[in-house]
């Protein structure tokens, strides 16, 4: 560590930083949760299932008492995509 910000400090190239500020980002910038598995023991595998299984879940342990709640209409719109 030292070495590389000796050189660092030594260097007239931005090429220099942009190493081990790549290897620093990848500390941080990996985001996971843990599995989530279906009611009969098999793991989620795919985006929606993960979603769908996350907020089941999440739904399932909310306290929130939405009895007799309508949710609001998506807004009209004369645009549809191709």
């Amino acid at each position: 560590m030292n070495r590389k910000c000796q050189n660092l400090s030594n260097s007239n190239s931005p090429r220099d930083f942009w190493d081990p500020a790549k290897i620093i980002s990848n500390n941080f910038a990996s985001f996971s949760l843990s599995p989530l598995f279906h009611p009969d023991g098999t793991t989620a595998m795919s985006s929606v299932s993960n979603s769908e299984l996350f907020s089941q879940t999440f739904a399932d342990n909310s306290t929130l008492d939405d009895s007799g709640f309508v949710r609001p209409s998506p807004p009209f719109s004369d645009y549809s995509m191709p």
